[in-house]
């Protein structure tokens, strides 16, 4: 059994910048181009779980429909921080 964890995400063009958003990390981020705005996505997971160990990267589902994943190396650890974003979001905290 693998302990990775493969979360979906979508890019879109704003107005200045492209942006990354993964729904179920309650996050967003911004790059000048797509690849900086995944690679920020991507960093963004590092910072706030650094105790994974396998650092988080970014991957295409479908570039032409701009679906993207984040592949991280810790599926508990990424499992907890998900729940934390959720009851943040819930209580008014996040």
């Amino acid at each position: 059994m693998s302990d990775r964890l493969d979360i979906i995400g979508v890019i879109w063009r704003g107005q200045k910048h492209w942006l990354a958003e993964v729904p179920a990390l309650d996050l967003i981020t911004q790059g000048k181009s797509k690849e900086d705005a995944l690679d920020m996505a991507a960093d963004a997971v590092n910072s706030l779980v650094p105790e994974i160990q396998a650092k988080t990267k970014w991957e295409w589902i479908e570039e032409d429909y701009f679906i993207f994943k984040l592949v991280s190396g810790n599926k508990d650890l990424l499992y907890k921080f998900i729940h934390k974003r959720l009851w943040e979001k819930r209580s008014g905290e996040g």
